[in-house]
């Protein structure tokens, strides 16, 4: 049953540990604290992969098309035609 609870999150295990090994609440209330901003610093990065790393790549895909098609129709015989 412990090991099922270590698994849910950091928070929880940081908890579960503590009061196993009867640790005063005073020392976990640090620990807690890391494993917040560390779930924070985690959900920021993932939110900055979202807005910026995305459109980028759809961006560079869209060059790679565009370039692409103009290298394709570039190469295509020109029809003269006399006036």
């Amino acid at each position: 049953m412990k090991s099922d609870l270590l698994m849910v999150n950091p928070l929880t295990s940081i908890i579960v540990i503590s009061i196993a090994t009867n640790i005063p609440e005073a020392n976990i209330l640090p620990s807690v604290v890391v494993a917040l901003l560390t779930v924070m610093i985690l959900a920021l990065l993932n939110v900055v992969l979202l807005v910026m790393v995305v459109p980028l790549a759809m961006v560079l895909r869209d060059m790679v098309l565009l370039n692409s098609t103009l290298t394709a129709t570039s190469s295509l015989p020109v029809s003269k035609t006399k006036n």
